[in-house]
């Protein structure tokens, strides 16, 4: 199945719950829809659908009912390991903030995860994965709540590599390294 996001869609003419209910069930029960939640007082619907529905879609099936729907935003949670402290997730933010179509950006360290409000007609998902990604870090979408149980070791032995790199450019030869450099970078690799 493929990963979905969730559209925000502004809905003008609703007046009451049963046309909360129109809308959730006619929406609801499209085949390109995940999950629906309309909220009155906020004039509001939350579309969970595939990433490759059109909001623009949504909306049109929206205004066919009556009322009068607008495209706001979408929202996707990424994954991303590799980040280690507070300066990670201000690089992070820093650096995507201005990038065209993404609106707001909230960092967790602790749950190695970026959740992102963009807007869909100007970025996709996997241009902010691929911004990610340049930046260094290891973006997975859809978002895996579950820890990459391997990633830590994988960073260790990454530094460790580096460490014994760093000491043969500065001249020395630890542990024999050089002699058996290839079969050494084939494992750490």
């Amino acid at each position: 199945m493929e990963p979905t996001v969730e559209h925000t869609l502004s809905v003008l003419g609703m007046t009451c719950k049963s046309c909360v209910n129109s809308i959730q069930l006619t929406i609801g029960e499209r085949s390109d829809v995940k999950s629906v939640k309309v909220a009155l007082d906020e004039a509001k619907a939350y579309v969970s659908a595939p990433a490759s529905v059109s909001p623009a879609v949504l909306a049109a099936a929206i205004d066919d009912m009556g009322f009068e729907a607008a495209y706001l935003h979408t929202t996707t949670s990424i994954r991303i390991d590799g980040m280690t402290c507070q300066s990670c997730v201000l690089n992070i933010q820093n650096t995507l903030t201005p990038v065209e179509g993404i609106i707001e950006i909230e960092i967790s360290l602790e749950e190695a995860k970026g959740t992102f409000k963009f807007d869909a007609k100007s970025i996709s998902v996997q241009q902010i994965v691929e911004h990610i990604d340049d930046m260094g870090f290891i973006p997975k979408w859809p978002y895996e709540e579950d820890v990459d149980k391997d990633f830590d070791q994988i960073a260790k032995r990454h530094a460790s590599a580096l460490d014994e790199v760093d000491a043969i450019l500065s001249g020395s030869d630890p542990d024999g390294w050089v002699t058996n450099s290839e079969d050494t970078i084939r494992e750490t690799l």
